[in-house]
């Protein structure tokens, strides 16, 4: 990320590609050299101040554009770790609702680690994911139970990635919590984690495993049903589907290939959006 910061230099100030495709630059910046500027003046902690580096989606938009690839989400990212060490992050509002959130998937009342219930082995894990598993219980139930039958000895993992810790710049957390996660795929023996969420899916990749070797494999659960084949499910209509990808699955071509895959398998058509 110092990399980043340090590759902003008055050629950023005539280009402006990334400033051209984003919505926060636009809203905040004439060029991302006036943007480190703002960031770099001290007053982080002043109520407007703060909110700057807490704007950016961390989409990567901005990098995919620029011909230094220079990721500004990255540079706002630090600036959040900044402001949590100095005390004045994350903001209140996040505090309030994400703390609460995170203390509760963290929790031992949410949390689970299993192998496979009827061989006791566990060669790889089902980690649907914080958000999932609390909306949707039944539907892990229903994917752990296939992913059971396609492939024995899958155990499974309930909690967190830790993303929402990560994204509001506390570092610390989001470590432990991959480190708890890790000795969690140890004690089980598994050595491939199936993930549901694109945001798990991008939070292993682009941070957890960034800066180390990781201690397991990562795959999409869609990825693995198109392997694998759709459930036996009867197809009912004679729909078309557009499928819009999530926001994490931007840059996820064979995750996106693969729920086109299932969906066809099934029987149904698909029309893509512009």
């Amino acid at each position: 990320m110092n990399k980043a910061i340090n590759e902003i230099s008055d050629r950023c100030v005539e280009c402006k590609l990334c400033v051209e495709e984003c919505e926060f630059l636009q809203e905040i910046c004439e060029n991302p050299k006036q943007l480190l500027d703002k960031l770099r003046d001290g007053s982080l902690a002043k109520e407007k101040k703060g909110r700057i580096p807490y704007s950016c989606n961390i989409c990567d938009l901005c990098e995919s554009v620029c011909p230094s690839e220079i990721n500004m989400g990255d540079i706002c990212l630090e600036f959040r770790q900044q402001m949590v060490k100095e005390g004045s992050g994350p903001l209140a509002a996040h505090k309030r609702f994400v703390g609460k959130q995170q203390d509760w998937v963290l929790s031992d009342a949410f949390s689970l680690s299993l192998p496979d219930p009827d061989t006791k082995q566990c060669s790889q894990v089902f980690f649907p994911g914080c958000n999932l598993a609390g909306y949707s219980p039944s539907l892990v139930l229903k994917t752990y139970e296939y992913l059971r039958k396609k492939m024995p000895g899958t155990g499974i993992i309930l909690g967190c990635c830790g993303s929402p810790n990560q994204e509001l710049g506390e570092e610390t957390k989001f470590k432990d919590i991959i480190s708890g996660i890790e000795a969690e795929m140890e004690n089980l023996g598994a050595s491939e984690m199936i993930l549901a969420c694109s945001y798990c899916n991008y939070s292993f990749k682009n941070y957890a495993f960034r800066n180390h070797t990781p201690k397991f494999r990562i795959k999409s659960l869609y990825e693995v049903m198109a392997e694998q084949g759709p459930p036996d499910i009867m197809k009912k209509s004679d729909w078309t589907f557009s499928l819009h990808d999530p926001c994490r699955a931007r840059w996820e071509e064979e995750m996106q290939n693969s729920v086109r895959t299932l969906v066809e398998k099934m029987g149904y058509k698909i029309e893509e959006m512009k």
